[in-house]
């Protein structure tokens, strides 16, 4: 039997990037989230996603951590390529929490929507 560890789809490739399947979820949800569809997440959309992954608001110093340090636009909102450093960043730091953020957002140990 394969324990859950090998079970578990990668997020990382060998290569050391994101794996194209965690690329792939990581697209949908920002589509998700960008309400407006206009192709960047606002104050707004972000903070509708922080409040689904933790129950709590994105603070000014989050906000202004991700205006400094990820792709935004000129209005300072978040791009998609954003939206993707910011779980570049948390899955090389703290893997189990993207994990849970995956499993909150619907999806399993293999990156597909749970049933």
């Amino acid at each position: 039997l394969k324990t859950t560890r090998e079970a578990m789809t990668s997020l990382i490739a060998e290569d050391g990037d994101l794996s194209e399947k965690f690329l792939d979820v990581l697209e949908e949800l920002f589509e998700r989230f960008d309400a407006d569809k206009d192709g960047v997440l606002s104050v707004l959309e972000l903070n509708a996603f922080y409040k689904t992954c933790n129950g709590t608001s994105i603070t000014n110093s989050e906000l202004q951590d991700i205006k400094e340090n990820l792709d935004v636009d000129a209005s300072g909102s978040l791009t998609l390529k954003g939206f993707i450093q910011l779980y570049a960043m948390q899955t090389m730091g703290e893997e189990d929490q993207t994990w849970k953020d995956l499993d909150t957002l619907g999806y399993d140990k293999t990156l597909n929507k749970k049933k």
